[in-house]
């Protein structure tokens, strides 16, 4: 499964949390599963790939292998890092 971090699944984990963007550094170990959620959903969504599971399920694979949660959050740092260096698009001059 491919994890992605695009504004969907960020405004997807702050809608679920309540936590704002700017506390994604300070996360509890109990928004963890929830994070893990919301990036293999929009991974899935963006290969056009079937998701059906819960946060549940990622909780429990958390539970079974806690290296999961160094990986969701190394991906957590290197999606945001993309934002950071995309480039706005170029404004179209405007002739009158």
């Amino acid at each position: 499964m491919n994890v992605r971090f695009s504004y969907k699944a960020l405004k997807n984990f702050t809608d679920k949390t309540g936590l704002g963007l700017t506390e994604l550094g300070n996360i509890s170990i109990g928004h963890i599963g929830i994070l893990m959620w919301c990036g293999l959903k929009s991974g899935a969504q963006h290969n056009k790939e079937k998701f059906d599971y819960t946060i549940d399920d990622c909780e429990n694979w958390l539970d079974d292998d806690m290296s999961l949660m160094s990986q969701v959050m190394d991906a957590l740092t290197q999606d945001m890092a993309k934002l950071g260096e995309a480039k706005a698009p170029k404004k179209k001059k405007v002739v009158s």
